[in-house]
């Protein structure tokens, strides 16, 4: 992504060295900018999972600043190391506390941990209390009192770990987010951001929400000048495949004139 593209981290070791060989002998092949630890690889983005969300975050933190195109991140100067432990299918504990052994030992400071269930993981409460990065965990989106319910990673009480609600752009918590005097140390703006989303054709950033009600789609995909129909089309099914729209699903289609 353009606005990604200088804000990823490099392992210099793999990126100079051999395709297939472990060159910095960390127990990783070919982990330029990081590993999948679902699929096993150093191929971090896998187009047919979409790994929209870790692309969307990654631009709220680290987007460039500068380039006077797409969005702006909040610590523009960071580097980003990717790490997938989910994927469509689901992930595993042990995916996690191996990427967060992997970020220790590669030099992360700190880990956003966006992810989550309602299970308590000893294993995993050890993996992150034994680290010294800072965790930033999600509270969870289910409207629910962790106080009560707890929402792990982000009711683990550690002092290594942050617990962040979502905040609307008036201050006021998402009705979404979960909550907690005990369990949430605080809110950021975690609803309607316009960030980085993987790359379709001729789209550039855009707008995911889904309220319960509709699934809003803000591509800016200026359909009005492909003067085919046909194309039209498929550029719209595209844009409904990519989001996972069927059939029956209510759409709300903004018209974004550039204003």
């Amino acid at each position: 992504h353009p606005d990604l593209r200088d804000a990823i981290w490099v392992n210099e070791a793999e990126a100079t060295g051999s395709p297939g060989v472990d060159d910095d002998h960390n127990g990783y092949v070919d982990d330029v900018h990081g590993f999948d630890f679902v699929n096993g690889d150093g191929t971090v983005f896998d187009p047919e999972d979409g790994d929209e969300h870790g692309t969307h975050v990654a631009g709220i933190i680290a987007a460039r600043w500068g380039d006077r195109q797409g969005v702006a991140g909040l610590a523009p100067g960071v580097r980003i190391m990717v790490l997938k432990i989910l994927a469509p299918g689901g992930g595993s504990t042990a995916n996690a506390i191996e990427a967060i052994a992997y970020a220790q030992k590669m030099g992360a400071k700190i880990a956003n941990l966006s992810w989550g269930n309602y299970s308590y993981d000893p294993a995993l409460y050890e993996a992150l209390r034994g680290a010294s990065l800072l965790f930033v965990a999600g509270a969870g989106n289910d409207a629910s009192n962790n106080d009560l319910s707890p929402f792990y990673p982000a009711s683990y009480r550690i002092p290594n770990l942050m617990s962040v609600a979502a905040a609307d752009n008036r201050g006021s918590l998402a009705g979404f987010s979960n909550y907690g005097p005990g369990t949430v140390d605080l809110a950021a703006p975690g609803q309607d951001i316009l960030s980085t989303v993987p790359p379709l054709p001729d789209s550039g950033a855009a707008l995911q929400v889904d309220a319960g009600l509709y699934r809003a789609v803000v591509l800016g995909f200026d359909l009005q000048q492909v003067p085919d129909s046909a194309i039209q089309r498929l550029i719209l099914e595209r844009v409904l495949a990519f989001f996972g729209v069927e059939r029956g699903d209510r759409v709300l289609l903004v018209d974004d004139d550039g204003s």
